[in-house]
């Protein structure tokens, strides 16, 4: 008589085969643990609240994770340096916000291509008299954080957005109400 086929050691040996190699497989392809950490879709600048800012969830490895802001630091936490396009945004670039302002102003000229959006410059205010037909400049602030430059029309001047520490704000105002028009400089680092 013959021993009955399902107590064959070659299916108990097939059946351990097919597992082992079930069990291989999900583990290759389940892949490696990631945790979500953001990554700037455009440039950020310093004053930008995280909650604004242009952030999107990427996923890296857990051992990398641990230098970058992930969802649950971000809090009411702002960017303290410019953090630039496709950049992961370390934990090193935010702080509680800061002081400060954000203003637009209207440019004597357009800005210089070399500065874009988180560039650090020094403002100047230029006060044309008319009567005199002559005109003033002054810096009004130094290291000030362009948020961004909007282009004149056949009707206005050019515009820049730009963040300014609370002291220069008082004197920027004023200076505004008299109908100064400002120039942007690359600050000196």
């Amino acid at each position: 008589m013959s021993r009955p086929r399902w107590k064959d050691p070659r299916l108990f040996a097939g059946i351990a085969l097919v597992a082992v190699s079930a069990a291989g497989g999900a583990y290759l392809f389940a892949g490696p643990d990631t945790v979500p950490v953001y990554r700037a879709r455009s440039a950020v600048v310093p004053g930008t609240a995280l909650a604004d800012a242009p952030l999107e969830l990427v996923e890296v490895a857990p051992n990398l994770a641990d230098q970058y802001v992930g969802p649950a630091e971000a809090g009411e936490r702002a960017v303290s340096v410019t953090v630039h396009e496709g950049e992961l945004v370390p934990k090193s670039a935010v702080a509680e916000r800061t002081e400060g302002a954000d203003l637009v102003l209207p440019l004597l000229s357009e800005a210089p291509d070399s500065l874009g959006p988180g560039a650090a410059v020094d403002v100047w205010a230029v006060v044309l008299n008319s009567v005199e037909h002559s005109a003033a400049a002054q810096v009004v602030a130094h290291a000030a954080t362009l948020r961004g430059v909007g282009t004149a029309d056949s009707l206005s001047h050019p515009t820049a957005e730009v963040r300014l520490a609370d002291a220069d704000v008082y004197t920027v105002l004023p200076l505004l109400s008299e109908g100064a028009q400002f120039v942007l400089v690359g600050a000196q680092q």
